[in-house]
């Protein structure tokens, strides 16, 4: 994954189909930074978009359209809005078809730094407790 540069520093931006809680599977976009800040700056942008702690046991909050959202494009690269900066990235097809199928996926946005080179799902595991959860609206492609 490449870091993107932006308005909110340099972001990661990965992405997985995986099962949640209630047993049904959705599109996961992992959000974070290599940055050391990344507690206070990740924590900043969880809450400014009301999103809630992973371990708060309530199902996670719905991103009103206007703070953000997701658009896919037809070649096959994936676009999160947040306000009005964005972060881009080519998925597979079987994201494509789920996320429009649901028509959200899951943001996980992650408080510690992810270090280059560190696969996704080695992150979660290791701070999935410490990521922020939300519902973002798939909305038509730009």
């Amino acid at each position: 994954m490449n870091p993107i540069e932006g308005a909110h520093g340099k972001l990661i931006m990965g992405g997985w189909i995986g099962e949640t809680p209630q047993g049904q599977e959705e599109v996961f976009l992992l959000l974070t930074t290599p940055s050391p800040t990344a507690g206070e700056s990740m924590t900043a942008i969880a809450s400014g978009l009301g999103l809630r702690p992973a371990t708060d046991p309530r199902d996670p909050v719905e991103v009103p359209v206007e703070a953000a959202g997701v658009a896919i494009r037809d070649d096959g690269w994936l676009r999160l809005h947040i306000g009005n900066d964005h972060a881009e990235r080519p998925v597979h097809v079987e994201m494509i078809d789920m996320a429009r199928a649901r028509r959200r996926v899951v943001l996980v946005v992650g408080t510690k730094p992810m270090p280059p080179g560190v696969a996704e799902d080695a992150y979660i595991d290791a701070h999935g407790g410490a990521a922020w959860l939300g519902l973002v609206s798939v909305t038509p492609h730009d």
